[in-house]
């Protein structure tokens, strides 16, 4: 395979700005790399909409609390008054649902 379009590199060089740049001779990260016998390119990423809306759902998520209070209050009141009921049904479908996304993994 041949790439093309390349320049050679001089990494004693890179190297070098890379040990100044951890030591704080250098400042910032557009220093390193545009030394002399460097390319001047640098690499760049770009989230799309949809990867930057599943890190905001991600950080919402995080930020969420674990408990919900409120329902766990609600139940609390429902166990104490004797009106809490479960449907046999939905306790078996979840049981289902964990059991096969447990294989899934």
């Amino acid at each position: 395979m041949k790439i093309s379009g390349q320049k050679g590199i001089d990494v004693a060089a890179y190297l070098q700005k890379l040990q100044e740049a951890s030591k704080g001779g250098v400042q910032g990260p557009e220093k390193v790399g545009t030394g002399q016998g460097l390319s001047p390119n640098r690499d760049q990423v770009e989230l799309s909409g949809k990867a930057k809306e599943v890190l905001e759902i991600a950080k919402a998520i995080e930020k969420a609390p674990e408990i919900r209070e409120s329902r766990v209050n609600d139940v609390k009141a429902q166990i104490g008054r004797g009106t809490y009921n479960v449907r046999g049904e939905a306790v078996a479908e979840k049981i289902l649902q964990d059991h096969l996304f447990d294989r899934t993994l």
